[in-house]
């Protein structure tokens, strides 16, 4: 278990919001040096929510004890919940295994978080923060603004992209959340919104005022003795604006 000490709630670049019977946890930090990369994963900005001991929103896990190929595709950032563009991570591995056997799991190209906030009020924890992952190939920067409500069980969710350079290439971008195996989903009528059942009663919805939900068949490695099949939960849409802003909401509805 993480200990919280300082008044930031932050450890190792992870800032975690703990009330009641609600955790939730948000990658903001920096890669690591390559002498400690072997397990990284590149997660910049994705979270997981856990509630009641349950967890709702997660990451992929990881695939060190399946396969070198389920162990490369867990380090990548659409196995994690957050924002990729392109089907590209926002740090790049080095794929040699002649060089990774030689030097250690290596990264070519490391994201830098360029910013990095948290602060709170009566009534919120709010945590903002950005990286430059995409700056270099796709000429955008990835922000992602958090407010966790003190008085409910909400989370306001923003996800930004914002151009700093010209790039004439066609590009997508996409946001994931991964839901925890066992955890049920349906899809609203209205196709902005999901509804997610757990194992122990509670619901949970998922909602956007900018963008529509789809659902996706997915595979989770955090179980080291098997595969295990679940389902994402993602949006995306075409990076062809200066700034493009997707906004969703997660809330406990019962």
């Amino acid at each position: 278990k993480y200990k919280f000490v300082n008044t930031n709630h932050e450890i190792a670049d992870l800032v975690k919001i703990k009330k009641r019977k609600f955790e939730f946890f948000i990658d903001c930090g920096n890669p690591p040096s390559n002498n400690f990369a072997k397990y990284y994963q590149a997660g910049c900005l994705s979270f997981e929510l856990i509630a009641n001991k349950q967890k709702v929103i997660c990451n992929s896990g990881y695939g060190k004890h399946l396969s070198s190929k389920l162990l490369s595709i867990s380090k990548s950032t659409a196995a994690q919940s957050t924002l990729y563009i392109n089907d590209t991570s926002s740090c790049v591995f080095e794929k040699n295994q002649t060089i990774n056997k030689v030097y250690g799991n290596s990264l070519i190209y490391k994201h830098r978080v360029i910013k990095k906030n948290y602060t709170e009020d009566k009534n919120f924890y709010s945590i903002i923060a950005s990286h430059n992952g995409y700056e270099k190939k796709f000429g955008y920067i990835h922000s992602r603004s958090i407010k966790i409500s003190k008085k409910e069980d909400k989370i306001f969710g923003e996800d930004e992209i914002k151009k700093t350079k010209n790039y004439s290439n066609p590009s997508n971008y996409f946001i994931r959340f991964h839901v925890y195996p066992n955890n049920k989903i349906v899809k609203t009528m209205a196709g902005n919104s999901v509804l997610i059942s757990l194992p122990n009663g509670d619901g949970w919805s998922l909602l956007s005022e900018t963008n529509n939900f789809e659902i996706e068949k997915n595979i989770f490695l955090g179980n080291k003795n098997k595969i295990i099949n679940n389902e994402t939960v993602s949006i995306s849409g075409n990076v062809s604006k200066e700034i493009i802003v997707i906004k969703w909401e997660i809330e406990k509805v019962s």
